[in-house]
């Protein structure tokens, strides 16, 4: 396979998953599932890679991380106060809570990696700036 490959993982609440995606062809070669790890996800995460063959492992040119832990904690109530920053959603998600330290911010990738549209940062920065003053 002369095909360039990216490697996603997810860290879930209850799961980790693990993909190997051909860079051009935009295919799955190989996945793997490990249960996710806490408060350490590293362990879990090795876990799933653990599960690959390493030869192909060697191939990766990109790797991107997703977790859910943050959303957990937020649509959970559990730890202290915190902000949600959706780049590239208009609506906020169902099933949060409150809208109240929700900062909708425009850009986004698409799926294989690629920029969509650009980052707003300084939009992003003047929002976080009034978000942080308001907790003051």
């Amino acid at each position: 396979m002369s095909d360039s490959l990216r490697l996603g993982i997810d860290a879930g609440g209850t799961y980790t998953d693990v993909a190997l995606v051909g860079r051009e062809s935009g295919k799955v070669v190989v996945w793997a599932k490990s249960l996710t790890t806490r408060p350490d996800p590293s362990a879990g995460i090795s876990a799933a890679l653990d599960q690959i063959n390493p030869s192909l492992l060697k191939k990766v040119r990109l790797v991107s991380l997703s977790t859910t832990f943050a959303t957990n904690a937020i649509v959970e109530g559990m730890g202290a106060e915190a902000g949600l920053i959706l780049i590239g959603y208009d609506e906020c998600p169902p099933g949060l809570p409150s809208d109240t330290h929700v900062l909708r911010i425009e850009g986004g990738h698409h799926v294989n990696g690629d920029e969509k549209i650009g980052l707003a940062e300084t939009a992003l920065r003047s929002r976080i700036e009034s978000f942080l003053d308001g907790l003051a």
